[in-house]
């Protein structure tokens, strides 16, 4: 159980693991949950791993890991129950589940927030939790930045995907995306 207030930060809040530019090259998280984990935060706040935003090539890979029965609310969008705001590295997430409710502004999802620069790949992974937001909400996805390259394989949402009344761009799957992306296998079924 864990409470991770960011108020007053403006961007980087992460439930478990928040590596920012900093580190090396790698980093790879492996086995892992975070259970119970709430937090609050401006943009870019998810439920297990943050980030990371770097310059250069860095990896971020997370295996067989998951966020159940928490919350995120954003104040600034940008956030993702399990993960949001990887800018410049490419990230891999592999047999990832997220339970988790979010609570957001724009390019928000139960999984993934948005996906910024660089290329991104989720095999196996999946979304069960509520989302409401007013723009670019996803069960799964809020969206992704032109600038990146995202491959969702076999990955599934069963969500509820709910929205203010003037809201934009909602999806069960996926919120909105300008980059390149590829489906194989995958679906919503959530409400």
């Amino acid at each position: 159980n864990a409470l991770v207030n960011g108020n007053g930060i403006v961007k980087g809040m992460g439930g478990v693991f928040a590596p920012g530019a900093y580190g090396g090259t790698t980093i790879q998280i492996n086995d892992v949950e975070a259970i119970n984990v709430n937090v609050y935060g401006g943009q870019c706040a998810s439920g297990f791993v943050e980030g990371p935003w770097a310059s250069g090539n860095k990896t971020l890979t997370v295996k067989n890991s998951r966020a159940i029965r928490g919350t995120v609310i954003s104040t600034g969008g940008h956030s993702g129950g399990f993960t949001s705001c990887t800018d410049g590295v490419n990230t891999s997430f592999e047999n990832c589940f997220s339970g988790v409710d979010v609570y957001g502004n724009t390019q928000t999802g139960v999984f993934v927030g948005v996906t910024e620069i660089g290329s991104h790949t989720f095999d196996n992974c999946y979304a069960a939790g509520k989302i409401e937001g007013t723009n670019m909400i996803g069960g799964f996805a809020g969206g992704l930045r032109s600038s990146s390259s995202v491959v969702y394989r076999n990955c599934y949402s069963t969500s509820l995907v709910g929205m203010a009344d003037s809201g934009l761009n909602m999806g069960g799957f996926i919120g909105q995306g300008w980059g390149v992306m590829t489906f194989e296998n995958c679906y919503a079924a959530g409400e």
